[in-house]
Protein backbone atom coordinates (compact mmCIF):
# COMPACT_ATOMS: atom_id res chain seq x y z
CA UNK A 1 0.00 0.00 0.00
CA UNK A 2 1.91 3.09 -1.21
CA UNK A 3 2.33 5.66 2.04
CA UNK A 4 1.04 9.55 1.16
CA UNK A 5 3.62 11.59 0.63
CA UNK A 6 2.49 14.42 2.55
CA UNK A 7 2.05 12.13 5.68
CA UNK A 8 6.10 11.14 5.02
CA UNK A 9 6.59 15.14 4.54
CA UNK A 10 4.47 16.06 8.22
CA UNK A 11 6.57 13.46 10.10
CA UNK A 12 9.62 14.83 8.26
CA UNK A 13 8.44 19.08 9.70
CA UNK A 14 7.78 17.42 12.75
CA UNK A 15 11.50 16.88 14.47
CA UNK A 16 9.97 13.38 15.95
CA UNK A 17 11.44 11.45 13.48
CA UNK A 18 14.94 9.83 14.06
CA UNK A 19 16.00 7.93 11.18
CA UNK A 20 18.96 6.86 12.92
CA UNK A 21 17.46 6.07 16.25
CA UNK A 22 14.42 4.34 13.95
CA UNK A 23 16.91 2.16 12.09
CA UNK A 24 18.74 0.85 15.19
CA UNK A 25 15.87 -0.25 17.54
CA UNK A 26 13.61 -1.28 14.74
CA UNK A 27 16.68 -3.74 12.75
CA UNK A 28 15.66 -3.13 9.50
CA UNK A 29 18.01 -3.15 6.74
CA UNK A 30 19.43 0.16 5.83
CA UNK A 31 17.25 0.58 2.50
CA UNK A 32 13.72 2.25 1.66
CA UNK A 33 12.88 5.25 3.59
CA UNK A 34 12.11 4.82 6.98
CA UNK A 35 9.57 7.19 7.55
CA UNK A 36 7.53 5.52 5.15
CA UNK A 37 8.14 2.20 6.85
CA UNK A 38 7.00 3.55 10.11
CA UNK A 39 3.78 4.95 8.46
CA UNK A 40 3.57 1.48 6.61
CA UNK A 41 4.47 -1.52 9.14
CA UNK A 42 6.56 0.12 12.02
CA UNK A 43 3.81 2.14 14.02
CA UNK A 44 1.26 -0.74 14.27
CA UNK A 45 4.00 -3.09 15.26
CA UNK A 46 4.78 -0.60 18.20
CA UNK A 47 8.00 0.41 16.82
CA UNK A 48 9.37 3.70 18.37
CA UNK A 49 10.40 6.76 15.60
CA UNK A 50 11.68 8.73 18.34
CA UNK A 51 12.88 7.65 22.50
CA UNK A 52 10.83 10.33 23.46
CA UNK A 53 7.84 9.43 21.69
CA UNK A 54 6.08 5.78 22.76
CA UNK A 55 3.16 4.64 20.33
CA UNK A 56 2.29 1.92 22.26
CA UNK A 57 1.76 4.24 25.81
CA UNK A 58 0.07 6.57 23.12
CA UNK A 59 -2.70 4.20 21.63
CA UNK A 60 -2.99 2.21 25.00
CA UNK A 61 -4.06 6.08 26.62
CA UNK A 62 -5.78 6.83 23.39
CA UNK A 63 -7.72 4.28 21.37
CA UNK A 64 -9.51 6.20 19.31
CA UNK A 65 -6.22 7.65 17.92
CA UNK A 66 -5.34 5.14 15.95
CA UNK A 67 -8.34 3.74 14.81
CA UNK A 68 -8.37 2.83 11.84
CA UNK A 69 -4.66 2.26 10.80
CA UNK A 70 -3.81 5.97 11.50
CA UNK A 71 0.06 5.90 13.08
CA UNK A 72 0.37 6.82 16.39
CA UNK A 73 3.39 9.66 15.67
CA UNK A 74 1.31 11.42 12.98
CA UNK A 75 -1.99 11.65 15.20
CA UNK A 76 0.17 13.36 17.43
CA UNK A 77 1.89 15.44 14.67
CA UNK A 78 -1.50 16.62 13.03
CA UNK A 79 -3.99 16.49 16.23
CA UNK A 80 -2.37 15.22 19.29
CA UNK A 81 -0.19 17.56 20.55
CA UNK A 82 -2.89 20.56 19.89
CA UNK A 83 -5.44 18.49 22.22
CA UNK A 84 -2.47 18.05 24.99
CA UNK A 85 -2.48 14.51 24.86
CA UNK A 86 0.79 13.06 26.39
CA UNK A 87 3.69 11.13 23.78
CA UNK A 88 5.37 9.49 26.57
CA UNK A 89 4.64 8.49 30.29
CA UNK A 90 7.61 10.73 31.09
CA UNK A 91 6.17 13.68 29.57
CA UNK A 92 3.67 15.88 30.58
CA UNK A 93 2.69 18.50 28.42
CA UNK A 94 1.19 20.93 30.50
CA UNK A 95 3.55 20.69 33.15
CA UNK A 96 6.29 20.78 30.70
CA UNK A 97 4.58 23.87 29.09
CA UNK A 98 4.46 25.46 32.49
CA UNK A 99 7.80 25.01 33.59
CA UNK A 100 9.44 26.30 30.32
CA UNK A 101 7.09 29.10 29.91
CA UNK A 102 5.29 28.63 26.58
CA UNK A 103 2.83 30.01 24.67
CA UNK A 104 0.50 28.47 21.94
CA UNK A 105 2.69 30.06 19.42
CA UNK A 106 5.93 28.00 20.65
CA UNK A 107 4.14 25.31 18.91
CA UNK A 108 4.78 21.35 20.15
CA UNK A 109 5.98 21.49 23.85
CA UNK A 110 7.98 17.63 23.12
CA UNK A 111 9.51 19.33 19.99
CA UNK A 112 10.79 22.73 22.33
CA UNK A 113 11.96 19.80 24.89
CA UNK A 114 13.76 17.75 22.65
CA UNK A 115 15.44 20.90 20.89
CA UNK A 116 15.82 23.02 23.83
CA UNK A 117 14.53 22.27 27.00
CA UNK A 118 16.57 19.20 27.64
CA UNK A 119 19.76 20.68 26.58
CA UNK A 120 18.74 23.65 29.09
CA UNK A 121 18.34 21.11 31.96
CA UNK A 122 14.45 21.24 32.49
CA UNK A 123 12.67 17.89 33.70
CA UNK A 124 9.86 17.13 31.30
CA UNK A 125 7.59 16.31 33.96
CA UNK A 126 5.65 12.90 34.69
CA UNK A 127 7.98 10.72 37.29
CA UNK A 128 11.35 13.26 36.80
CA UNK A 129 9.43 15.87 37.79
CA UNK A 130 8.39 14.13 41.35
CA UNK A 131 10.48 11.55 42.16
CA UNK A 132 13.65 11.16 40.13
CA UNK A 133 16.00 7.91 40.74
CA UNK A 134 19.19 9.24 42.67
CA UNK A 135 21.06 7.96 39.30
CA UNK A 136 18.68 10.02 36.83
CA UNK A 137 19.70 12.75 38.85
CA UNK A 138 23.40 11.81 38.80
CA UNK A 139 23.03 11.68 34.93
CA UNK A 140 21.14 14.85 34.09
CA UNK A 141 21.75 17.20 37.29
CA UNK A 142 22.80 20.30 35.07
CA UNK A 143 25.62 22.54 36.79
CA UNK A 144 27.68 24.89 35.45
CA UNK A 145 29.45 23.97 32.29
CA UNK A 146 26.81 21.06 30.67
CA UNK A 147 25.27 18.26 31.48
CA UNK A 148 27.00 15.81 34.02
CA UNK A 149 26.58 13.19 31.63
CA UNK A 150 28.53 15.05 28.77
CA UNK A 151 31.34 15.57 30.85
CA UNK A 152 34.20 13.00 31.77
CA UNK A 153 34.06 11.62 34.96
CA UNK A 154 36.33 9.20 36.74
CA UNK A 155 33.98 7.43 38.20
CA UNK A 156 32.25 6.12 34.78
CA UNK A 157 35.05 5.48 33.95
CA UNK A 158 35.64 2.90 36.82
CA UNK A 159 32.31 1.63 36.65
CA UNK A 160 32.72 0.60 32.92
CA UNK A 161 35.76 -1.15 33.30
CA UNK A 162 37.90 2.01 31.49
CA UNK A 163 35.27 1.53 28.47
CA UNK A 164 33.68 5.04 28.49
CA UNK A 165 34.66 8.61 29.90
CA UNK A 166 31.50 9.71 30.34
CA UNK A 167 27.73 8.75 30.57
CA UNK A 168 27.40 10.18 26.92
CA UNK A 169 30.09 7.91 25.86
CA UNK A 170 28.70 4.94 27.42
CA UNK A 171 25.10 5.31 26.12
CA UNK A 172 26.62 5.92 22.55
CA UNK A 173 28.71 2.62 22.77
CA UNK A 174 25.23 0.94 23.21
CA UNK A 175 23.30 3.48 20.70
CA UNK A 176 21.04 4.18 23.19
CA UNK A 177 19.96 7.83 23.61
CA UNK A 178 20.11 9.86 26.91
CA UNK A 179 15.88 10.12 26.83
CA UNK A 180 15.91 6.31 26.65
CA UNK A 181 17.25 6.52 30.39
CA UNK A 182 13.90 5.75 32.66
CA UNK A 183 13.68 8.51 35.06
CA UNK A 184 12.88 6.25 37.42
CA UNK A 185 15.18 3.23 36.76
CA UNK A 186 16.10 1.50 39.88
CA UNK A 187 19.25 -0.34 39.60
CA UNK A 188 18.96 -2.41 43.00
CA UNK A 189 15.47 -3.27 42.12
CA UNK A 190 16.14 -4.16 38.74
CA UNK A 191 19.28 -6.44 40.03
CA UNK A 192 16.49 -8.19 42.60
CA UNK A 193 13.43 -8.99 40.21
CA UNK A 194 15.98 -10.23 37.56
CA UNK A 195 18.16 -12.04 39.67
CA UNK A 196 16.36 -15.58 39.02
CA UNK A 197 16.20 -15.31 35.33
CA UNK A 198 19.77 -16.51 34.08
CA UNK A 199 22.69 -17.75 35.57
CA UNK A 200 24.84 -15.30 33.52
CA UNK A 201 21.92 -12.50 33.82
CA UNK A 202 22.45 -13.23 37.74
CA UNK A 203 25.88 -13.13 38.33
CA UNK A 204 26.47 -10.05 36.39
CA UNK A 205 23.77 -7.76 37.63
CA UNK A 206 24.58 -9.33 41.45
CA UNK A 207 27.86 -7.70 41.34
CA UNK A 208 27.04 -4.88 38.39
CA UNK A 209 27.57 -0.85 39.44
CA UNK A 210 24.42 0.97 38.50
CA UNK A 211 25.49 2.29 35.18
CA UNK A 212 26.04 -1.31 34.07
CA UNK A 213 22.79 -2.19 35.30
CA UNK A 214 21.25 0.41 33.29
CA UNK A 215 23.23 -0.44 30.18
CA UNK A 216 22.07 -4.11 30.85
CA UNK A 217 18.40 -2.97 30.92
CA UNK A 218 18.94 -0.57 27.88
CA UNK A 219 19.96 -3.22 25.38
CA UNK A 220 18.46 -6.62 26.71
CA UNK A 221 16.45 -6.32 29.50
CA UNK A 222 13.80 -4.11 28.40
CA UNK A 223 13.23 -5.70 25.31
CA UNK A 224 12.76 -9.05 27.30
CA UNK A 225 10.26 -7.69 29.19
CA UNK A 226 12.65 -7.29 32.67
CA UNK A 227 11.60 -4.57 35.18
CA UNK A 228 12.93 -2.63 37.68
CA UNK A 229 9.64 -1.63 40.09
CA UNK A 230 6.69 -4.26 40.39
CA UNK A 231 4.85 -0.93 39.42
CA UNK A 232 6.68 0.44 36.57
CA UNK A 233 4.50 -1.01 33.96
CA UNK A 234 1.19 -0.74 35.05
CA UNK A 235 1.78 3.08 36.74
CA UNK A 236 1.07 5.13 33.76
CA UNK A 237 -1.51 3.38 31.84
CA UNK A 238 -5.09 4.66 30.89
CA UNK A 239 -6.93 5.02 34.16
CA UNK A 240 -10.00 2.12 34.79
CA UNK A 241 -13.30 2.30 33.32
CA UNK A 242 -16.08 3.44 36.12
CA UNK A 243 -17.11 0.65 37.59
CA UNK A 244 -20.69 -0.99 36.42
CA UNK A 245 -23.74 0.13 38.70
CA UNK A 246 -26.20 -2.49 37.80
CA UNK A 247 -29.75 -2.03 38.53
CA UNK A 248 -31.22 -3.77 41.23
CA UNK A 249 -33.10 -5.78 39.54
CA UNK A 250 -30.20 -7.21 37.73
CA UNK A 251 -28.61 -7.19 41.49
CA UNK A 252 -31.19 -9.08 42.37
CA UNK A 253 -31.59 -12.05 39.20
CA UNK A 254 -27.60 -12.22 39.73
CA UNK A 255 -28.26 -15.51 41.99
CA UNK A 256 -29.87 -16.96 39.18
CA UNK A 257 -27.10 -16.09 36.49
CA UNK A 258 -25.70 -19.18 34.35
CA UNK A 259 -22.08 -18.78 34.91
CA UNK A 260 -19.44 -21.59 33.62
CA UNK A 261 -15.64 -21.40 34.49
CA UNK A 262 -12.46 -22.83 32.10
CA UNK A 263 -9.88 -23.14 34.29
CA UNK A 264 -6.72 -24.34 32.44
CA UNK A 265 -3.88 -26.32 34.73
CA UNK A 266 -0.25 -26.40 33.38
CA UNK A 267 1.57 -25.48 37.00
CA UNK A 268 -0.36 -26.71 40.03
CA UNK A 269 1.41 -25.18 42.70
CA UNK A 270 -0.47 -22.20 41.51
CA UNK A 271 -3.67 -23.67 42.38
CA UNK A 272 -3.99 -22.85 46.48
CA UNK A 273 -3.82 -19.37 45.20
CA UNK A 274 -6.34 -19.72 42.41
CA UNK A 275 -9.12 -21.29 44.96
CA UNK A 276 -10.03 -18.20 46.72
CA UNK A 277 -11.36 -16.61 43.32
CA UNK A 278 -12.77 -19.70 42.51
CA UNK A 279 -14.69 -20.00 45.66
CA UNK A 280 -16.07 -17.09 44.83
CA UNK A 281 -17.90 -17.93 41.47
CA UNK A 282 -19.53 -20.49 43.54
CA UNK A 283 -21.86 -18.54 45.16
CA UNK A 284 -22.79 -18.53 41.62
CA UNK A 285 -25.10 -21.16 39.78
CA UNK A 286 -21.48 -21.64 38.73
CA UNK A 287 -19.92 -24.86 36.56
CA UNK A 288 -16.30 -25.53 36.67
CA UNK A 289 -14.51 -27.26 33.31
CA UNK A 290 -11.01 -28.32 34.12
CA UNK A 291 -8.03 -28.65 31.17
CA UNK A 292 -5.30 -30.45 32.90
CA UNK A 293 -2.53 -30.60 30.65
CA UNK A 294 -0.59 -34.03 30.73
CA UNK A 295 2.55 -33.82 31.61
CA UNK A 296 1.53 -32.66 35.04
CA UNK A 297 -1.57 -34.96 35.43
CA UNK A 298 -1.23 -37.00 38.59
CA UNK A 299 -2.27 -38.10 41.82
CA UNK A 300 -1.89 -34.10 44.01
CA UNK A 301 -3.79 -32.42 40.83
CA UNK A 302 -6.67 -35.49 40.56
CA UNK A 303 -6.88 -35.29 44.82
CA UNK A 304 -7.34 -31.77 44.54
CA UNK A 305 -9.75 -31.00 42.13
CA UNK A 306 -11.72 -34.00 44.03
CA UNK A 307 -11.33 -31.87 47.34
CA UNK A 308 -12.11 -28.44 46.16
CA UNK A 309 -14.06 -28.62 42.85
CA UNK A 310 -16.05 -31.71 43.47
CA UNK A 311 -18.39 -31.31 40.44
CA UNK A 312 -16.02 -30.22 37.71
CA UNK A 313 -15.98 -31.50 34.75
CA UNK A 314 -12.06 -32.76 34.40
CA UNK A 315 -10.25 -33.37 30.86
CA UNK A 316 -6.60 -34.23 29.86
CA UNK A 317 -5.25 -32.77 26.75
CA UNK A 318 -1.63 -32.78 25.30
CA UNK A 319 0.57 -29.91 26.21
CA UNK A 320 -0.31 -27.83 22.96
CA UNK A 321 -1.12 -24.06 22.71
CA UNK A 322 -0.95 -22.75 26.65
CA UNK A 323 -3.46 -21.51 28.36
CA UNK A 324 -5.63 -21.00 24.84
CA UNK A 325 -5.11 -24.40 23.50
CA UNK A 326 -6.80 -25.45 26.89
CA UNK A 327 -9.45 -22.79 26.97
CA UNK A 328 -10.14 -24.40 23.44
CA UNK A 329 -10.30 -27.91 23.80
CA UNK A 330 -12.44 -27.25 27.10
CA UNK A 331 -15.01 -24.93 24.41
CA UNK A 332 -15.65 -27.58 22.19
CA UNK A 333 -17.39 -30.13 25.10
CA UNK A 334 -19.32 -27.06 26.35
CA UNK A 335 -22.99 -25.88 25.38
CA UNK A 336 -21.31 -22.64 25.66
CA UNK A 337 -25.28 -21.24 25.00
CA UNK A 338 -26.55 -22.13 28.12
CA UNK A 339 -24.55 -19.63 29.79
CA UNK A 340 -24.57 -15.95 30.84
CA UNK A 341 -20.81 -15.69 31.50
CA UNK A 342 -17.94 -17.28 31.04
CA UNK A 343 -14.93 -16.98 33.18
CA UNK A 344 -11.91 -17.74 32.20
CA UNK A 345 -8.41 -18.66 34.60
CA UNK A 346 -5.47 -20.43 34.14
CA UNK A 347 -2.22 -21.27 36.67
CA UNK A 348 -0.25 -18.38 35.10
CA UNK A 349 3.26 -18.77 36.22
CA UNK A 350 4.83 -16.72 33.82
CA UNK A 351 8.63 -18.51 34.77
CA UNK A 352 10.05 -15.76 32.32
CA UNK A 353 9.63 -12.72 34.94
CA UNK A 354 10.50 -12.41 38.08
CA UNK A 355 8.35 -14.32 41.04
CA UNK A 356 7.41 -11.34 42.37
CA UNK A 357 6.38 -10.07 39.31
CA UNK A 358 4.17 -12.89 37.86
CA UNK A 359 2.41 -12.88 41.68
CA UNK A 360 1.25 -9.57 40.84
CA UNK A 361 0.38 -9.93 37.37
CA UNK A 362 -2.06 -12.86 38.53
CA UNK A 363 -3.48 -10.72 41.83
CA UNK A 364 -3.94 -7.55 39.05
CA UNK A 365 -5.89 -10.21 37.23
CA UNK A 366 -7.85 -11.58 39.15
CA UNK A 367 -8.71 -9.03 41.74
CA UNK A 368 -10.44 -7.01 39.07
CA UNK A 369 -12.88 -9.97 38.21
CA UNK A 370 -13.72 -11.85 41.79
CA UNK A 371 -11.58 -9.79 44.43
CA UNK A 372 -14.56 -10.58 46.49
CA UNK A 373 -18.32 -11.19 46.52
CA UNK A 374 -19.82 -7.91 46.32
CA UNK A 375 -16.88 -7.26 43.45
CA UNK A 376 -18.19 -10.68 41.42
CA UNK A 377 -21.64 -9.98 41.84
CA UNK A 378 -21.36 -6.73 40.64
CA UNK A 379 -19.87 -7.81 37.63
CA UNK A 380 -21.96 -10.99 36.77
CA UNK A 381 -24.88 -8.37 37.46
CA UNK A 382 -23.28 -6.10 34.62
CA UNK A 383 -23.86 -8.80 31.92
CA UNK A 384 -27.10 -9.71 32.50
CA UNK A 385 -28.07 -5.36 32.78
CA UNK A 386 -26.01 -4.53 29.60
CA UNK A 387 -26.24 -7.05 26.49
CA UNK A 388 -23.58 -5.09 24.78
CA UNK A 389 -20.91 -5.90 27.16
CA UNK A 390 -18.65 -8.35 26.17
CA UNK A 391 -15.79 -8.13 28.18
CA UNK A 392 -14.37 -7.33 31.59
CA UNK A 393 -10.84 -6.93 32.44
CA UNK A 394 -7.92 -5.80 34.70
CA UNK A 395 -7.15 -2.05 33.63
CA UNK A 396 -3.70 -2.86 34.85
CA UNK A 397 -3.25 -5.52 32.21
CA UNK A 398 -4.59 -3.70 29.50
CA UNK A 399 -2.26 -3.47 26.28
CA UNK A 400 -1.70 -3.28 22.58
CA UNK A 401 1.47 -4.55 22.36
CA UNK A 402 1.97 -6.97 19.39
CA UNK A 403 5.92 -7.57 19.85
CA UNK A 404 6.27 -10.25 17.17
CA UNK A 405 2.58 -11.58 16.47
CA UNK A 406 1.80 -9.14 14.22
CA UNK A 407 1.86 -11.65 11.11
CA UNK A 408 0.56 -14.42 13.71
CA UNK A 409 -2.13 -11.57 14.34
CA UNK A 410 -3.22 -10.99 11.13
CA UNK A 411 -3.71 -13.92 9.90
CA UNK A 412 -5.95 -14.69 12.60
CA UNK A 413 -7.73 -11.83 12.15
CA UNK A 414 -8.45 -12.51 8.44
CA UNK A 415 -9.29 -16.07 9.38
CA UNK A 416 -12.20 -14.75 11.56
CA UNK A 417 -13.26 -12.28 9.30
CA UNK A 418 -12.33 -9.78 11.75
CA UNK A 419 -13.07 -5.99 9.70
CA UNK A 420 -12.85 -2.81 10.36
CA UNK A 421 -11.75 -0.84 13.96
CA UNK A 422 -12.10 -4.26 15.66
CA UNK A 423 -8.19 -5.27 13.98
CA UNK A 424 -6.92 -2.51 15.94
CA UNK A 425 -5.16 -4.65 18.87
CA UNK A 426 -6.28 -4.65 22.63
CA UNK A 427 -6.30 -7.03 24.57
CA UNK A 428 -5.87 -8.16 28.06
CA UNK A 429 -2.27 -9.69 28.71
CA UNK A 430 -3.03 -12.96 30.42
CA UNK A 431 -5.90 -14.23 29.17
CA UNK A 432 -8.33 -14.43 32.63
CA UNK A 433 -11.05 -12.34 32.31
CA UNK A 434 -15.47 -12.29 32.47
CA UNK A 435 -16.02 -12.83 28.64
CA UNK A 436 -19.87 -13.24 26.77
CA UNK A 437 -19.90 -17.31 25.93
CA UNK A 438 -20.52 -16.38 22.42
CA UNK A 439 -17.13 -14.97 21.75
CA UNK A 440 -15.22 -18.30 23.12
CA UNK A 441 -17.53 -20.52 20.97
CA UNK A 442 -16.63 -18.21 18.32
CA UNK A 443 -12.54 -18.12 19.13
CA UNK A 444 -12.95 -21.68 19.43
CA UNK A 445 -15.05 -22.40 16.36
CA UNK A 446 -12.50 -20.50 14.52
CA UNK A 447 -9.49 -22.22 15.64
CA UNK A 448 -10.52 -25.96 14.26
CA UNK A 449 -7.36 -26.86 12.34
CA UNK A 450 -5.04 -24.61 13.71
CA UNK A 451 -1.79 -26.57 14.71
CA UNK A 452 -0.88 -25.63 18.16
CA UNK A 453 3.11 -25.37 19.08
CA UNK A 454 3.72 -28.28 21.84
CA UNK A 455 4.96 -26.91 24.89
CA UNK A 456 6.95 -29.69 26.19
CA UNK A 457 10.87 -29.68 26.29
CA UNK A 458 11.16 -26.30 24.86
CA UNK A 459 12.87 -23.07 26.78
CA UNK A 460 11.41 -20.31 28.30
CA UNK A 461 12.15 -17.74 26.23
CA UNK A 462 10.61 -19.77 23.68
CA UNK A 463 7.64 -19.69 25.13
CA UNK A 464 7.78 -15.85 26.07
CA UNK A 465 6.23 -14.87 22.33
CA UNK A 466 5.62 -15.17 18.90
CA UNK A 467 3.10 -19.01 19.19
CA UNK A 468 -0.07 -18.83 17.86
CA UNK A 469 -1.75 -18.90 21.23
CA UNK A 470 -0.14 -15.47 21.73
CA UNK A 471 -1.75 -14.25 18.49
CA UNK A 472 -4.48 -15.74 19.78
CA UNK A 473 -4.73 -13.84 23.20
CA UNK A 474 -4.44 -11.05 21.17
CA UNK A 475 -7.43 -12.12 18.87
CA UNK A 476 -9.80 -11.89 22.01
CA UNK A 477 -10.37 -8.34 21.86
CA UNK A 478 -11.04 -8.06 18.50
CA UNK A 479 -13.63 -10.69 18.58
CA UNK A 480 -15.39 -8.73 21.16
CA UNK A 481 -15.49 -5.66 19.17
CA UNK A 482 -16.13 -6.93 15.93
CA UNK A 483 -19.17 -8.82 17.86
CA UNK A 484 -20.46 -5.13 18.25
CA UNK A 485 -19.73 -5.48 21.94
CA UNK A 486 -17.39 -3.54 24.30
CA UNK A 487 -15.31 -4.19 26.93
CA UNK A 488 -14.97 -2.55 30.79
CA UNK A 489 -11.57 -1.96 32.07
CA UNK A 490 -11.46 -1.94 35.89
Amino acid sequence: MPVPPDAVADLRASGLFDDTWYRVQSRIPLLGDPAAHYLRHGSRRGRRPHPFFDGRFYALKNPGAVAGGTAALLHYVREGWRAGLSPHPDFEPAWYAGAADLTADDGDPLRHFIEKGHAAGLHPGGRVARNPSPLFERIFRTPAGGAAWAADDHQVRIESGGRAGSIAELLGAIRAHPLEVPPDFNPEGYARLNADMFTPTKRFLAEAPPLLALTHYLTKGRRRGHVYDLDQRTRYLRPPDAPPVPGAEALADVAEARVCCLLHVFYPEILDELLPYLETLGVFQADFFVNVAEPVWGSNVESWLAQHLPGATVIRSPNTGRDIGGFVRLAERIDLDAYDVACLMHTKKSPHVHSEAAARWREDLLRALLADEATARRNIAAFLADPTLGQIAASARRDTNLSWNWAGFTRLLNRYGVTGDARHCEFVAGTMMLIRPAVVARLAAGARGLAFEAGDNRSQLAHKDGQIAHAMERLIGSLVRDAGLKCLWL
